[in-house]
């Protein structure tokens, strides 16, 4: 399954309040990773455990991102 950056980035934005957004791939043993990492502003107020699942239901349908 092909990963959809930019639906992914479109979720997010709408979710939080975010500064930056970084998402890469690399090859590692012959296998691809990807990687998301969140930059959030940081008046939002919003908590790791607040994050956790906001990040997980914008991602459910897409392959394992780190």
């Amino acid at each position: 399954m092909e990963i959809n950056s930019q639906l992914i980035i479109e979720r997010l934005s709408l979710r939080m309040d975010l500064d930056r957004i970084s998402f890469f791939k690399y090859q590692f043993l012959n296998q691809e990773h990807h990687h998301l990492l969140l930059a959030l502003k940081p008046v939002s107020g919003l908590s790791t455990k607040t994050l956790k699942p906001i990040v997980e239901l914008c991602l459910m349908d897409q392959e394992n991102i780190t």
